[in-house]
């Protein structure tokens, strides 16, 4: 709180406090408070609020209700009379903080080849405020790395979001566990034959069930035995 007193006018003392809303969300505009003798001064004086924005303040048409750093100022008195002056004072409009929570604890999927598919948290926002930013992810487990894993195991997810204009960064206070079963695959040995007494043919397979260029490796044995049959 400022305050100052007139030296040449009779004994007013004028004073300005700083809005008491001071989080992005409360509900209501972040309005100062100025007085003179302790008692209101809107009809007596007005405010004017800034924003300090790429380092200069930009004067507004309202008080303000986003997160950021403003100045409020109170003039008091005729501006074009020597009796008039002019308080201020700063403040800053916290951001709030968002909640992102998994709407379940456990997921289970099979190996697709691709990125595990999820139900992703939920982001709750100020007043029924949407989300519309990008929530990012990382894993741990079996493999550990950014965005969600590919491969088969099982696998700890944090989700997180980035600042926003009115919003901090969050992330998910638990994690989801992932598992990623392994995918069943077929593979058929070939239909080869050999004239008794001659080496063993290559004993080829194929498999069907891989994706994106998955590979598969081994080697076929057969039933021991030479005689015909």
């Amino acid at each position: 709180t400022a305050s100052c007193s007139l030296c040449d006018m009779p004994p007013y003392t004028v004073s300005i406090a700083a809005p008491e809303h001071q989080v992005y969300g409360d509900g209501k505009p972040a309005y100062a408070i100025c007085l003179v003798n302790g008692e209101n001064a809107d009809e007596i004086g007005h405010e004017i609020y800034y924003r300090w924005v790429n380092d200069a303040w930009v004067q507004l048409d309202e008080a303000p209700v986003d997160a950021g750093i403003y100045r409020v100022e109170c003039t008091w008195g005729d501006s074009d009379e020597d009796d008039s002056f002019t308080l201020y004072v700063e403040y800053e409009i916290a951001k709030a903080t968002p909640t992102i929570v998994w709407p379940e604890d456990n997921c289970r999927t099979i190996y697709n080849g691709t990125s595990a598919e999820i139900v992703p948290p939920v982001v709750t926002l100020v007043d029924g405020e949407v989300f519309d930013g990008t929530i990012t992810y990382s894993y741990t487990g079996d493999s550990s790395g950014t965005g969600l894993p590919t491969g088969a195991g099982t696998y700890e997810i944090t989700a997180s979001i980035a600042a926003q204009d009115n919003y901090t960064a969050a992330t998910t206070e638990n994690k989801l566990t992932l598992t990623i079963a392994k995918k069943e695959i077929t593979v058929k040995a070939d239909a080869i034959s050999k004239i008794y007494g001659e080496t063993d043919p290559e004993l080829t397979y194929q498999v069907e069930g891989l994706l994106n260029g998955d590979q598969m490796s081994g080697e076929l044995k057969r039933v021991a035995g030479e005689n015909v049959g």
